[in-house]
């Protein structure tokens, strides 16, 4: 491998780490005879890592790197493999690091955007990416999305718009901007929102969210993974525009089905949706009341 194909290969590798990885990646590096994992938490970055050859596991008892307590597996270690090792002594930089930074952020605010809008502005993408790095520019935030690997976009340049590949590759999303969205603001989510939706693949931080869930786990006796999963089904049907499959709860009684629809309402009013661009039910009809209100007291 010649050394610019090293140095290619390595910012590419290290861009897609994230933040958890690259600690992980350069602790292995400090012991270049291999690493055992410290934690359960390790042991499965670690394998996360060995299957895009990151890392390779070899089973040696006599790693360095600290003790192996709470290590499911005791004699296997890890160690990066010698180009790839040669490579990050060599290239890594902060300058590097930050565009690692950069790229891992702008991935967070394209997986949100994809799922809350479909179809954007750089505008709107300027919004989110200074969600965490208030004095980027228009520029900057261009330039980070065009030096991202094409497959880890998710949005193609169309004109003055970014488009959801899949929305862009079935020719529907112009007729569903104007026919859907229309002229309806879009909805910036803060940087908590932006790390949850990467974390969960959802937002079920809302009000509505917590009394559906802790209905379900009161009238059901769900553990919280099984809350968390049916309020998850449940969002993802009103996005969807499904309706709930009710036959799925056991309800003890009539009343408690009343109150599961009732909550149901409110979930579907309180949840958000790309046909609003990001924005709830809520808070649109919240947004037409103050126009009407505004429009009353400039006439008096």
């Amino acid at each position: 491998m010649d050394n610019e194909r090293q140095k290619i290969t390595f910012e590419e590798l290290w861009t897609q780490l994230g933040d958890d990885e690259a600690v992980l990646f350069g602790l292995t590096a400090a012991h270049p005879s291999g690493r055992r994992a410290a934690n359960a938490e390790e042991e499965r970055l670690y394998e996360a890592m060995a299957a895009r050859q990151l890392v390779v596991p070899v089973v040696d008892s006599s790693a360095e790197g600290g003790p192996a307590d709470g290590n499911p597996s005791n004699e296997r270690i890890y160690r990066v493999p010698e180009d790839l090792l040669a490579a990050y002594n060599e290239d890594w930089s902060e300058d590097l690091e930050a565009l690692r930074q950069q790229r891992l952020w702008m991935g967070k605010c394209l997986q949100i955007a994809g799922a809350l809008y479909g179809g954007m502005t750089w505008g709107v993408l300027l919004k989110l990416y200074r969600r965490r790095f208030r004095d980027a520019g228009a520029a900057e935030v261009q330039e980070v999305f065009r030096r991202m690997p094409v497959e880890r976009r998710g949005f193609t340049e169309s004109g003055a718009r970014l488009i959801r590949d899949d929305l862009l590759a079935d020719g529907t999303f112009d007729t569903y901007a104007v026919e859907v969205q229309r002229n309806k603001p879009f909805y910036i989510p803060n940087r908590a929102e932006i790390e949850e939706f990467h974390a969960e693949g959802c937002l079920l931080n809302s009000r509505e969210c917590g009394a559906m869930k802790l209905f379900l786990i009161r009238t059901f006796q769900y553990g919280e993974d099984a809350a968390k999963g049916a309020l998850l089904r449940l969002s993802d049907g009103i996005r969807r525009g499904e309706a709930p499959d009710e036959d799925a709860f056991d309800f003890p009684s009539r009343a408690a089905r009343k109150d599961f629809r009732k909550l149901y309402d409110e979930l579907c009013d309180g949840t958000r949706l790309m046909a609003n661009r990001g924005h709830t039910n809520q808070e649109l009809r919240d947004r037409q009341e103050r126009i009407r209100r505004s429009i009353r007291r400039n006439r008096r």
